[in-house]
């Protein structure tokens, strides 16, 4: 079982951790990260809202790689 966080989705190297089944189990992504990755994306500084698109894209990325092991959890946020 893997917990995502908006820094692992924002250094994007978590894609080659998983794709290399170093982990395994289901992958669970807490709805409050997405909420993060989407302010962090809205940001005024270009920098900032770099780094949160780059995160949102790579939750797309794993979305379709891992299909049904990426869970997204509803955590009341």
């Amino acid at each position: 079982l893997t917990v995502l966080d908006t820094s692992a989705l924002i250094d994007g190297r978590v894609t080659a951790v998983l794709e290399s089944n170093f982990l395994g189990g289901r992958v669970l992504l807490p709805q409050v990260v997405l909420y993060e990755l989407q302010r962090i994306a809205d940001a005024g500084d270009p920098a900032r809202r770099r780094r949160g698109r780059r995160g949102l894209e790579v939750v797309e990325g794993l979305e379709k790689r891992l299909g049904g092991d990426l869970e997204l959890v509803h955590d009341g946020y």
